[in-house]
């Protein structure tokens, strides 16, 4: 796909070139007021981002995520994703492997990485990922952003990577952020 924004030349009018191109994304979601669970996210990893999911837009709109909620890996449709309460910040990531998305379903069911996420950031052991069959979820995105992307990425155990940690390296790659209450891809 090569760097290039959503809409095909760096703009903003979501016109992709070919049919057979895959869109990916990374949904990040702040801290939501009220929500045990995020404010003690946010207040271990001093950042007010919680969560982050892949998104694919072609063939079809899934999300890929990992979380306690769902036991692990899971597919959902991302407009389900995208409708959860909480502000969601998106970035697209040019891709370097038009398979991404089937490359990883085979991750599909693969448990939620409690211990990885406990020894990992709350405690600082990290572990290989090829060690692991199971991802939380920056441990996911990480993992499929090293191994699909082209993004500058610091060359670190995923099991060690915060949403915060992974929001801010995307931010800093001058990636294409995208408002997902606007998003509309057209095909031509």
């Amino acid at each position: 796909v090569g760097r290039r924004g959503p809409d095909g030349d760096g703009g903003g009018n979501g016109v992709l070139d070919h049919e057979n191109d895959i869109l990916m994304y990374v949904a990040f979601k702040h801290k939501e007021t009220g929500n045990q669970t995020h404010r003690l996210i946010s207040w271990w990893t001093k950042s007010d981002i919680v969560h982050c999911e892949l998104l694919f837009d072609q063939p079809r709109r899934v999300a890929l995520t990992s979380s306690p909620d769902t036991y692990g890996i899971q597919v959902c449709p991302w407009p389900a994703t995208l409708q959860k309460e909480g502000a969601w910040q998106l970035f697209y990531v040019p891709v370097n492997d038009a398979e991404v998305l089937a490359q990883l379903l085979p991750l599909v069911g693969t448990a939620y990485d409690t211990r990885g996420l406990l020894t990992g950031l709350v405690l600082g052991w990290v572990r290989d990922v090829t060690d692991s069959k199971e991802f939380f979820c920056s441990e996911l995105t990480y993992y499929a952003l090293r191994l699909h992307t082209a993004v500058p990425l610091p060359d670190v155990p995923p099991a060690s990577v915060t949403p915060g940690q992974l929001f801010a390296w995307l931010k800093a790659a001058d990636l294409v952020s995208v408002d997902p209450t606007n998003l509309q891809i057209q095909y031509i």
